[in-house]
């Protein structure tokens, strides 16, 4: 009975001992899955030079910044908003020949788009006018 409590006490002192260093050190193993990593990651695929196209660039591309918060932190909120979800349909379409323009036309009414100047969503109602959401809370703005 001593010896099966000698080992039974053993292996639980190693396991609190790998518990100690494990919470000392870290779990360098594992992967950084925050926000913040998500952030730098896809700012820094946006803006690689490697990829650009300077007479093709996407629209990704020409706001990298606004993409890297939408993969971050807008998009994560859009999915847990179940009303914002079930109508967003992407980026807000721009006009073609001005890319900083956008072509409200080509907009589906009562569909939710993601504007990446203003960082905002907006959503065009059956009369045609144009409402901005907020991206975090889903409530209008305007």
């Amino acid at each position: 009975m001593a010896a099966a409590q000698g080992a039974l006490s053993a292996e639980d002192a190693e396991k609190l001992a790998r518990l100690k260093m494990k919470e000392k050190t870290g779990n360098r193993l594992q992967k950084d899955y925050s926000p913040e990593r998500v952030w730098t990651d896809t700012y820094a695929k946006l803006t690689d030079p490697k990829s650009y196209n300077a007479f093709q660039g996407t629209v990704q591309q020409r706001y990298p910044e606004a993409f890297a918060e939408f993969a971050a932190y807008i998009g994560p909120a859009i999915q847990k908003n179940e009303k914002i979800k079930s109508s967003f349909l992407g980026t807000i379409p721009f006009e073609k020949g001005n890319k900083d323009k956008v072509d409200v036309d080509k907009m589906i009414l009562g569909g939710i788009y993601f504007n990446p100047k203003r960082k905002k969503l907006y959503q065009k109602d059956n009369e045609g006018n144009i409402f901005t959401i907020d991206p975090y809370t889903g409530k209008i703005i305007k």
